[in-house]
C-alpha cells in the first residue's frame, strides 16, 4: 500500500491478535507508534490488548511455571495500557475497559483489574462478568459470589445474563473442589457449594437463563462437583439440545462418584445421539470409568475409537489409556493380596481376551497369588509363559515370588536351585525366606542359606536365630 491510515493498521493488528499471532501484533503496534503520520486509536489498544490477553491464557497452557508465563503478559499489557494513557483520547471508551479488566485477571493481576473495574464511570455486565471470571479464574470463588450479589443489589440496573451465571456457578463449582465433605442419608455432598448453587440456580431459571446450553453445561457439572447426581441428571434431561460438554460433565460426575456403570450407559447414549461426537476430554473422562467398572472390554472400544478419532496422540488421552490398564493390574494386586486367585485369574483372562498384553507387574501378582494359595504347577506354568508366550523378562521380584511360591510349599532344595541359577544376585530376602522355610530341620538347605546371608553385608542376628532354631529341632529328632 502507497498509504495506509489507521484501519489498515488496525485491521492488520487485530488479524495477529486473533490468529495466534499476538507478538506480531504487539509489534505492529511498536512500529505504527514510531510512524508520525498515523496515530492509533481506541480500536487500535482494543486489538492490542485482547493480543495481551490471548497470550496471557496461550501461555499459561504452555508453559510449566503458570506463574512465570503471567508475568511476562502482565509486562506486556501494563506497557500497552501506558501508551494508552498517553496517546489515545478515547481511552474511556466502555470496550477498552472491559478489555483491560479482562487481560488483567487473565494476567494474574487482580488489583490492576479490580482498578479498571472501580475506575470505570459506567459498568456493563461485560464488566461485572470479567471481573467475576477473573475472580474464579484466579481461586478466588469467594469473591466471584461476593460481586454477583453487589450486582444484583442493583437491580434493573444492570440484569445478570447467562454468562454472568456461568461465571459464578463456576465459582460454585470451585469451591465445591475445596470443600470438605458431608454426608447426609449415606451419600456424600459439598453441602455449602451444593446450597448455594441451588440458590443461583433458582435465579437464573426465574430469569429464563438456565435454558441456554452453557448455563445448563455448568450447572450439570457443578452439581457433579457437588456430588448432586440426581440433581445433575435432572438438569441433562431437561435439556432440548446437548453436546459434547454436556455429556462428558455428567458422565465425569458419575465416574467420580463411584457409578462408574452409569457414566457408560451414558456413554453409549452419546454415541447413539448422532450431533455429538466425542473429543479428548469425553474419552479421557470414559477410560476413568471403565477402570472404575472393570470393564475393559469397554475401555478397548473407547480406546479404539479415539485412535479413529485420530486422538491417540493427545496427551489427556494417551495417559488415561495408561491409568485405565494400570487401574486392571492394581486390581489385580489388591485381589491378590486378599487371597482371593479365582478373582485375580479372571480378571487376568479378561485382559488377555481384550487385547491388553500384561506387564511384569500383572505377573508379580499373580505370581504372588499363586504362592499364597499353594498352587506350585500353576505358578511353575506362569513363570515359564512370562518370557516364552508374553516377552516378560523374568526381574528380581519375579524370582523372589518363585522362592517365596517352593519355601511355602516346603521345596527348599527347589528354592535353593532358583537362586543359585536366578541371573541377580540374591537378595538377603531371599536366603531368610529359605532359611525361614528350613525351620522343620531341614539342614542342608538351611546350612546354605545361612552361609550365603552371613556372607553379606548388614545385621545378621535373625539368621543366627533361625540357624539355632534348625539345630535344635534336628537335634530333637535325632534323640528320638
Amino acid at each position: 500500500m502507497g498509504c495506509r491510515n489507521v484501519v489498515s493498521w488496525n485491521s492488520l493488528i487485530l488479524g495477529h491478535a486473533e490468529n495466534g499471532e499476538e507478538d506480531v501484533a504487539l509489534k505492529l503496534l511498536e512500529w505504527m507508534l514510531c510512524n508520525n503520520s498515523c496515530k492509533p486509536d481506541g480500536r487500535t489498544f482494543l486489538a492490542a490488548v485482547k493480543a495481551c490477553t490471548n497470550l496471557a491464557v496461550k501461555e499459561a497452557v504452555r508453559e510449566s511455571d503458570e506463574t512465570v508465563a503471567k508475568v511476562l503478559s502482565l509486562e506486556k499489557g501494563l506497557a500497552v495500557h501506558l501508551q494508552l494513557t498517553r496517546c489515545c483520547k478515547d481511552q474511556d471508551d466502555i470496550f477498552i475497559a472491559n478489555a483491560l479488566v479482562d487481560m488483567y485477571a487473565k494476567c494474574g493481576s487482580l488489583a490492576d483489574s479490580e482498578r479498571v473495574f472501580y475506575g470505570m464511570k459506567n459498568l456493563t455486565v461485560v464488566t461485572w462478568t470479567s471481573l467475576m471470571l477473573g475472580y474464579v479464574d484466579n481461586g478466588r470463588q469467594e469473591l466471584a459470589l461476593e460481586l454477583f450479589v453487589s450486582m444484583a443489589n442493583l437491580g434493573a440496573v444492570c440484569p445478570p445474563n447467562a454468562r454472568t451465571f456461568v461465571a459464578v456457578l463456576k465459582a460454585c463449582t470451585g469451591m465445591a473442589e475445596k470443600e470438605e465433605v458431608t454426608v447426609v442419608n449415606d451419600k456424600s455432598y459439598k453441602q455449602l457449594s451444593l446450597e448455594k448453587g441451588l440458590a443461583l440456580h433458582s435465579e437464573a431459571a426465574r430469569r429464563g437463563c438456565d435454558i441456554e446450553v452453557f448455563v445448563a453445561n455448568t450447572l450439570v457439572d457443578m452439581y457433579s462437583k457437588c456430588g448432586s447426581l440426581e440433581d445433575a441428571s435432572r438438569v441433562f434431561y431437561r435439556m432440548p439440545h446437548r453436546n459434547v460438554v454436556t455429556y462428558t460433565a455428567l458422565i465425569t460426575g458419575f465416574s467420580e462418584t463411584g457409578e462408574a456403570k452409569l457414566a457408560l450407559e451414558l456413554f453409549s447414549l452419546m454415541k447413539r445421539d448422532g450431533g455429538c461426537v466425542p473429543d479428548s476430554k469425553a474419552f479421557a473422562a470414559v477410560l476413568k470409568a471403565c477402570g472404575g467398572a472393570v470393564d475393559l472390554q469397554m475401555a478397548r472400544e473407547a480406546h479404539a475409537a479415539a485412535c479413529r478419532r485420530g486422538l491417540e496422540s493427545d496427551r489427556l488421552v494417551a495417559n488415561s489409556v495408561v491409568d485405565t490398564y494400570v487401574t486392571w493390574t492394581a486390581l489385580i494386586a489388591g485381589y491378590a493380596r486378599q487371597g482371593d486367585t479365582d478373582r485375580v485369574l479372571a480378571l487376568f483372562h479378561e485382559m488377555e481376551t481384550a487385547g491388553s498384553r500384561p506387564n511384569g507387574t500383572t505377573f508379580v501378582s499373580l505370581l504372588a497369588a499363586f504362592s499364597r494359595a499353594g498352587l506350585v504347577d500353576s505358578g511353575k506354568l506362569c513363570f515359564q509363559a512370562m518370557r516364552s508366550r508374553y516377552g516378560v523378562d523374568p526381574g528380581m521380584e519375579h524370582y523372589l515370588c518363585m522362592v517365596d511360591l517352593l519355601a511355602r510349599a516346603n521345596l527348599v532344595e527347589a528354592a535353593v536351585e532358583t537362586l543359585e541359577r536366578m541371573p541377580f544376585k540374591p537378595e538377603a530376602l531371599a536366603w531368610r525366606t529359605v532359611l525361614g522355610a528350613c525351620q522343620d530341620g531341614n539342614f542342608g538347605a538351611g546350612k546354605i542359606a545361612f552361609e550365603s546371608l552371613v556372607g553379606a553385608k548388614g545385621d545378621h542376628a535373625a539368621a543366627y536365630d533361625l540357624m539355632a532354631n534348625i539345630h535344635s529341632c534336628l537335634a530333637r529328632s535325632l534323640h528320638r
